[in-house]
């Protein structure tokens, strides 16, 4: 969250003819509500729902917000990507070598370097032609190959596999 609030503000500092705005929602594990809001300075402009946030609710979320950056230091992988593309969302992920390969494709992802990750996502955050670039085209690929109705058909296809392959006595 620290590396998220330094990179809002570097892009605040940055975008004085642009508004940029923190909106961040859900529960942290580590960190108390009050004390990420005390990382957030003045300047910067943010909605905030520190807790969990209902089903009914996530659309309004992701409706609201331009982008979605996953400022992990360590991920094996992410729903909330996914989850981020069936609302329209690009997503900025770190530049991790699993998450490179899985996502290579797809326009709407990007990547920071992990290793200079607050000013690399305050640059992404800023970068308004590409965000302007999108199209649902751009997504929609992505959610025909991974939608629950396919990725079940597949998983059904591993199990007949298995199921065919074994004799029941």
């Amino acid at each position: 969250i620290d590396v998220l609030v330094d990179a809002v503000t570097r892009a605040t500092d940055a975008e004085a003819d642009a508004r940029v705005i923190l909106l961040m929602a859900g529960t942290t594990k580590e960190t108390p509500p009050e004390e990420i809001q005390a990382l957030i300075p003045d300047r910067v402009e943010s909605r905030l729902h520190l807790e969990f946030v209902d089903d009914a609710d996530v659309p309004q979320w992701f409706a609201a917000a331009d982008l979605a950056v996953l400022p992990y230091r360590a991920i094996l992988n992410s729903g909330s990507a996914h989850l981020a593309a069936t609302f329209g969302v690009p997503v900025v992920l770190p530049d991790e070598p699993h998450l490179r390969a899985q996502f290579r494709e797809d326009r709407w992802v990007r990547f920071f370097d992990t290793d200079n990750a607050a000013v690399d996502i305050a640059r992404l955050i800023s970068d308004r032609a590409y965000l302007g670039s999108l199209t649902k085209d751009d997504f929609a690929e992505f959610n025909a190959r991974l939608s629950p109705w396919h990725i079940s058909n597949q998983y059904l296809d591993v199990l007949e596999g298995l199921t065919q392959n074994h004799t029941t006595v």
